[in-house]
């Protein structure tokens, strides 16, 4: 006689099967200073029992390279947050929007209203907010530069030896960063006198080993069984550290 026998592969939830893609509009990446997280939401799909994070500053993925860590364990139907970087970096400046006056101490050429801070040509000033700096300790600084038709507006760290980052001529958001040395007490934005355009969303925060690089980062998510096989991958997802 014979005895027919039923394989057993498969009968875990997800074994052999691959995961269905996650779902786009369940996936939201929030930047951060230095870091970002993401938020994502698994659906109905047993198969789906990890999701594994991939991480690059080029917008093509190697998934040798670009891995963040180990897979994730997820099960259907649940909600997940995950850290890239250093998320807990906040800003030092207060008011960074520039709606507070009192909340800056600048040279004459510069005026805070509207939301934004305004230098006249003329004479070159200052505009800035005392600074704990710590030596040796990078200090990453970006901000809006709008609305000029002549000079530059550059970084610095003031105090002891003047630390100055980069003279900005343009329109747009700058990323820059300082090292800090002895005596650095002040971050400020220094106008040429030539310069008559406006400052938005300044921002300064230290710099940690955690803390992703600057500029812009590509994010991957792929969903995986319980065999690590592989769904279809979502992203790149973009995101702009500061």
């Amino acid at each position: 006689f014979s005895v027919k026998i039923t394989p057993l592969t498969g009968s875990l939830p997800g074994a052999n099967q691959h995961p269905a893609a996650l779902d786009d509009e369940a996936i939201s990446i929030t930047t951060l200073l230095g870091g970002a997280l993401i938020q994502l939401s698994t659906g109905s799909d047993p198969a789906t029992t990890k999701v594994k994070v991939y991480r690059s500053t080029s917008a093509v993925l190697n998934r040798e390279t670009d891995a963040v860590g180990e897979p994730y364990a997820v099960s259907p139907m649940q909600s997940y947050s995950i850290a890239l970087g250093d998320t807990t970096r906040s800003n030092l400046l207060v008011d960074s929007g520039f709606d507070n006056p009192a909340a800056w101490t600048h040279d004459a050429g510069w005026a805070v209203a509207g939301s934004e801070a305004t230098h006249t040509a003329g004479t070159t000033d200052d505009i800035g907010q005392p600074l704990a700096a710590q030596v040796g300790k990078f200090y990453r600084i970006s901000f809006d530069a709008a609305d000029m038709t002549a000079g530059t507006v550059t970084p610095y760290l003031l105090g002891g030896s003047n630390r100055p980052g980069s003279p900005v001529s343009t329109p747009g958001l700058h990323i820059q960063r300082i090292q800090a040395v002895s005596g650095n007490t002040t971050i400020a934005i220094r106008a040429s006198s030539a310069y008559d355009g406006t400052l938005d969303r300044l921002v300064a925060y230290m710099e940690t080993e955690a803390s992703l690089s600057q500029g812009s980062h590509y994010v991957w998510i792929e969903p995986l069984n319980t065999d690590d096989m592989p769904g279809a991958v979502s992203g790149p997802f973009t995101v702009t550290i500061v």
